[in-house]
């Protein structure tokens, strides 16, 4: 989803607008699939257009769609296996050309951490937009690696 900030749109009440973005980041604790789409709407909450609420009323049609999609955990007798994946857009936001990058990590089948955020700094390239989203994200399964172990310890001694 790009969204521009459409300076000659049409606006419309952004009253309802934030409300409606309020409830759709709600959602996003057991929804990660949409954090991307409702991450990019939250950014024009300002002076929100005809264009932008249509974006938002295709997240809802695609939320309405997927009722059925849940997080579902549940506890197996193999071994934990901690699995990550990034990725990032390479300059995908249309206003001031940052990157936006995300990571996702799931332990087993079950999603366990997830983000989603705007770089601070525009990279040059898309090799070099992926190569910050990897070094800032390294820290991150060393951290859940270290908590799962304590989870398991916990678990082998009861």
């Amino acid at each position: 989803m790009k969204l521009d900030v459409d300076k000659q749109g049409e606006r419309v009440d952004a009253t309802r607008y934030r409300r409606i973005i309020g409830c759709l980041r709600y959602l996003l604790h057991t929804r990660p699939d949409m954090s991307y789409s409702v991450d990019v709407a939250s950014r024009l909450m300002e002076k929100p257009t005809v264009k932008h609420f249509n974006a938002v009323k295709k997240i809802m049609r695609y939320l309405k769609g997927t009722l059925n999609v849940d997080l579902v955990y549940t506890q197996e007798k193999k071994p934990e296996v901690l699995v990550g994946y990034t990725d990032s857009d390479s300059g995908g936001d249309v206003v001031g050309r940052r990157s936006t990058c995300g990571m996702a990590f799931y332990l087993n089948e079950g999603l366990i951490s997830w983000n989603s955020h705007k770089e601070k700094t525009v990279a040059v390239s898309s090799c070099e937009a992926e190569l910050w989203q990897q070094q800032q994200q390294l820290s991150k399964p060393c951290g859940l690696g270290i908590c799962l172990e304590k989870l398991l310890g916990q678990n082998q001694r009861q």
